[in-house]
């Protein structure tokens, strides 16, 4: 597998979408398919996503293995929830196949390094609470439970526990 990280650009939004759904499916598997369309919906709108890749805000970035975008992450800067000299990881997420082969630790790293020469002196992330997996992943990389935090993407309710990383 020979895996490349390289910057977002506007004709991956299709595969990113891909990414999202296929990810969402494997993943929240509580989730009817009618709350799962309605976050999908929301979050990952052709408009919103256009939106991010425009905003200066925003690093994004693809994961691209077997000639196929395999995963994706966006770091946006000083926005949201985190502060100046902060950055929140957006969207972290890799294809269920190529899960456990070392791609979204290759992609973590591109996302701190970026965030690094951004002069971020943290990252935060949040994560579905109910993501066992995801969240010994995230501690496994070195970010420290700080909350939870409920939001409604879609009309759906979600509880998320929210991770810091010092940078």
């Amino acid at each position: 597998m020979e895996a490349k990280i390289r910057p977002l650009e506007l004709s991956d939004i299709p595969s990113v979408r891909d990414v999202a759904h296929a990810t969402y499916a494997a993943t929240y598997t509580s989730w009817t398919d009618a709350e799962r369309a309605a976050v999908l919906g929301e979050l990952y709108a052709t408009k919103r996503l256009e939106g991010a890749y425009r905003n200066p805000s925003v690093r994004a970035w693809v994961a691209e293995t077997d000639g196929i975008v395999a995963g994706y992450a966006y770091l946006v800067v000083g926005q949201l929830f985190a502060s100046a000299g902060e950055g929140v990881l957006m969207a972290f997420y890799v294809l269920p196949d190529y899960q456990g082969r070392g791609l979204g630790s290759r992609l973590f790293d591109t996302v701190c390094e970026a965030a690094r020469d951004a002069d971020c002196a943290a990252l935060w992330v949040a994560v579905l609470r109910d993501n066992l997996r995801s969240r010994r992943w995230y501690e496994a990389h070195g970010f420290i439970y700080d909350r939870d935090s409920v939001w409604s993407p879609g009309g759906v309710e979600q509880t998320d526990a929210v991770y810091r990383l010092a940078l």
